[in-house]
């Protein structure tokens, strides 16, 4: 071989071993943010279980230059929040500034709440008539009361208009019964077909924009556009 096919070889090789050095440097650099902000959410969620932080993207470093992490996922097991015990809790954030103050373009949370904590929600809000109790039955959300020692059940649909919580009214029955709705007497149920659950412990930087019941769970889904991350604390 011609030595100037040998230093060509050499160059090649010096040029893979520099690649592969700065490629290991990346991920590790990669590996470190993921761990510190598994720590920094550790401590500020103690109650958190299984933990898990994924920053997206084949190069890490380039993203911080740029000032910008494209994709960050989250996940937890479990979580406390505001006094509230969430479950299968899933965080997609896009366009993660790097420097201060710190925001995300887009921010989407799915988590699952336990249907105990949909029922003193509603029953929180005032508006459900005395005698009427809420309680999730075989995956539906079902408001029940008495009619004259008739048990009167309405199945009820969780709607998200406007970021609020609705229950709109779907199928009524009278002692077992399937009855229209229109022979229901106006005020027994109240205003539940507009009924607005409370979300106190929503961040005002998030909307809430599904609700789905799941078994007797709750599976909600917020987002937020352009979230200062501060206003999450």
């Amino acid at each position: 071989m011609s030595r100037s096919g040998k230093a060509a070889i050499g160059t090649l090789a010096l040029l893979l071993v520099l690649v592969g050095g700065a490629y290991a440097l990346d991920r590790w650099a990669v590996a470190q943010a993921e761990d510190r902000v598994r720590t920094e959410l550790s401590t500020a969620f103690p109650d958190a279980e299984r933990l898990e932080v994924s920053i997206a993207g084949a190069l890490f470093l380039p993203q911080v230059i740029t000032g910008s992490l494209s994709t960050v996922e989250l996940s937890a097991d479990g979580v406390r929040y505001e006094g509230l015990d969430v479950a299968n809790v899933e965080v997609l954030a896009q366009g993660v500034d790097v420097g201060e103050p710190r925001t995300v373009e887009e921010l989407t949370v799915s988590a699952t709440v336990p249907g105990t904590t949909v029922q003193a929600a509603v029953a929180a809000s005032g508006r459900v008539p005395e005698g009427v109790t809420i309680e999730i039955t075989g995956g539906d959300l079902v408001a029940s009361a008495t009619v004259l020692g008739v048990p009167l059940e309405a199945t009820l649909q969780p709607v998200v208009s406007d970021g609020e919580l609705q229950l709109e009214p779907q199928t009524f029955s009278l002692g077992g019964l399937e009855v229209d709705a229109d022979a229901i007497p106006g005020d027994l149920l109240g205003d539940l077909g507009s009924l607005q659950v409370p979300a106190d412990a929503l961040p005002d930087a998030l909307t809430l924009t599904s609700a789905e019941v799941i078994g007797d769970e709750v599976r909600l889904e917020v987002t937020g556009s352009q979230v200062a991350l501060d206003d999450l604390n």
